[in-house]
C-alpha cells in the first residue's frame, strides 16, 4: 500500500509566521543532533522558497530509532 505522506507533519500558518512540526525516525548510529538541524535548515529553505512564507520555526521531533537487522543481533548477542 501507499503510505500517508503527510502523517507526522502539521503546519501552523498564522498572519505574519509559519510553524512546521515533524515527527521522523532516525537510523540507529547517527547523530541525531546534526540530523536534525539539516531537516530543520532544509525544510525552512525549501518552503520559504517554494510557497513565499515566512518560516518562523521548524520543531523536529525524533519519535522513532531505526535499528538495522545486523546491529540488533550484534546488540543482542552481547
Amino acid at each position: 500500500g501507499k503510505k500517508n505522506v503527510t502523517k507526522g507533519v502539521k503546519v501552523t500558518v498564522e498572519e505574519n509566521s509559519t510553524t512546521i512540526e515533524l515527527n521522523i525516525g532516525v537510523e540507529y548510529g547517527v547523530k541525531i543532533p546534526e540530523v536534525v538541524l539539516q531537516v530543520q535548515e532544509n525544510v525552512k529553505k525549501t518552503v520559504e522558497s517554494m510557497t513565499g512564507l515566512n518560516v518562523n520555526s521548524v520543531n523536529v521531533f525524533v519519535q522513532n530509532i531505526i535499528v538495522p537487522t545486523t546491529v540488533n543481533q550484534e546488540i543482542t548477542a552481547e
